[in-house]
């Protein structure tokens, strides 16, 4: 599984779960700072997004790609507890109470 992490400065922990947890063999990170736009590759298997740390155009940039390529986007805060949350949601593990 590939992963692209977009936003945060600080990811390693973000990085750990998704190998150990969720089976990425391939994560790439980009903070998200300074662009306004950026180009998402077709062989991603995922888009984790972290909301607090890029600007609303980015987002919806990002948003559009992967509609149009088919790739699966989760949109969290940066708290790994969010995350787990949310990718527990999208596994379809059930969602219950969370509000992200």
């Amino acid at each position: 599984m590939t992963v692209l992490i977009v936003g945060g400065d600080r990811v390693d922990k973000i990085k750990e779960y998704l190998e150990q947890e969720v089976g990425a063999t391939q994560i790439k990170h980009v903070t998200g700072r300074k662009e306004r736009t950026m180009e998402l590759h077709s062989n991603l298997d995922l888009v984790l997004v972290l909301t607090d740390f890029i600007n609303h155009n980015l987002c919806k940039n990002i948003k559009c790609q992967a509609k149009e390529k088919c790739v699966q986007t989760l949109f969290s805060k940066r708290s790994l507890a969010c995350i787990i949350k949310s990718i527990h949601c999208l596994e379809g593990e059930g969602c219950k109470g969370i509000h992200n």
